[in-house]
């Protein structure tokens, strides 16, 4: 299923390949009063792809366009708040870039031969992790790559001809936490450990069914990720060894999306276990879950401030996703964006 959601968003993005990028950012002014920044995409963008990055300030819901015409699914902000990395696609492939936020500085970190898809940043900001099928256009073969900044030189980690995807740096720096399916080929994907160096690779999961989106604790201890191993998809964690696997969410309902708050002391999530895709906080240990959004649409794509003191997510309100902001607590909801584009992908670019 992961092999497949890569392949769909591969898919979304060549669909606008032929298209004339504009790579001039619109540099915003008072990049300081901005906290928020997300793609904004066509309506339908399951057909055209193309969206444009945006900050935009929740005191005053005024907004600010970073660049326009970008092909991504996603963006990720560097640790310091400073820049924005993103995938688009040149000569009919996916490569990766970044953005300052003040609108400068547009470089292209990839240009290879293969698609080459955004993972996340290290800790301290000198790298950036992703996968490439940069050894053959299949979907068949696709490796892990980093990229330090300092030099643009690449690193690989993996060397299989398995499809190695979603990767993610510890906290430290020193090891990637991955999913791929080198030890069931097509069938099954497994999340596994690697030094950055390529060196010590050790598979954490081994059991009858996929597993997906990994991430590591605040403080590196635990990894999180989302398994239908259950038949249903719940939401695990483990520790970097893959002993003491805890299902937290434990419940007949689809639990996805989860990510750690900054203390690591909750996890945020998805579930449609009460009709329809909500928001819900269940505590790390798997007690206490909480239902944080009560309205009639389709909330998705939630994300912790870096504080932890609120949340930011895309509804589905007017036949369109806008932005959310909450409190932690599911308290004090209000309205973002309003506009008839879909609004999605935020990522916060404050510390508090």
């Amino acid at each position: 299923m992961a092999k497949a959601i890569s392949l769909i968003i591969l898919l979304v993005l060549l669909l606008n390949s032929s298209c004339i990028i504009d790579k001039n950012p619109v540099i915003p002014n008072e990049v300081g009063t901005y906290e928020i920044a997300f793609l904004r995409f066509n309506q339908d963008f399951q057909t055209n792809s193309l969206s444009d990055i945006y900050l935009i300030s929740s005191n005053d819901n005024k907004e600010r366009k970073l660049i326009s015409n970008v092909i991504s699914s996603k963006i990720e902000c560097s640790p310091n708040k400073d820049k924005i990395a993103f995938n688009d696609i040149v000569n009919s492939l996916l490569d990766i870039f970044i953005i300052n936020i003040d609108g400068t500085n547009v470089q292209q970190l990839t240009q290879n031969a293969g698609n080459n898809f955004l993972g996340s940043w290290s800790s301290d900001g000198s790298k950036i992790v992703y996968w490439s099928n940069q050894d053959g256009v299949s979907h068949i073969n696709e490796s892990i790559f980093f990229i330090d900044l300092s030099s643009n030189s690449k690193t690989r980690v993996t060397a299989n001809s398995a499809t190695n995807i979603q990767p993610s740096f510890s906290p430290d720096g020193e090891k990637i936490v991955f999913i791929s399916d080198q030890d069931n080929l097509q069938t099954q994907f497994d999340i596994y450990v690697v030094d950055v160096d390529g060196n010590n690779q050790t598979r954490l999961t081994n059991d009858f069914g996929n597993n997906y989106y990994p991430s590591w604790s605040p403080d590196g201890d635990k990894i999180l990720f989302q398994s239908n191993v259950s038949s249903n998809l719940d939401i695990y964690t483990m520790n970097p060894d893959g002993s003491q696997k805890l299902n937290i969410t434990n419940h007949p309902g689809s639990d996805s999306s989860p990510s750690w708050s900054p203390d690591g002391n909750k996890i945020l999530f998805t579930s449609n276990r009460d009709g329809k895709s909500e928001i819900y906080t269940v505590n790390s240990d798997g007690t206490q879950p909480k239902r944080l959004t009560h309205n009639p649409y389709t909330d998705i794509s939630p994300v912790w401030s870096p504080a932890g003191s609120k949340i930011v997510y895309s509804s589905f309100e007017e036949n369109n996703y806008e932005l959310f902001i909450m409190l932690s607590d599911g308290s004090k909801d209000f309205r973002l964006t309003y506009n008839r584009r879909w609004d999605m992908s935020p990522v916060w670019l404050t510390t508090n």
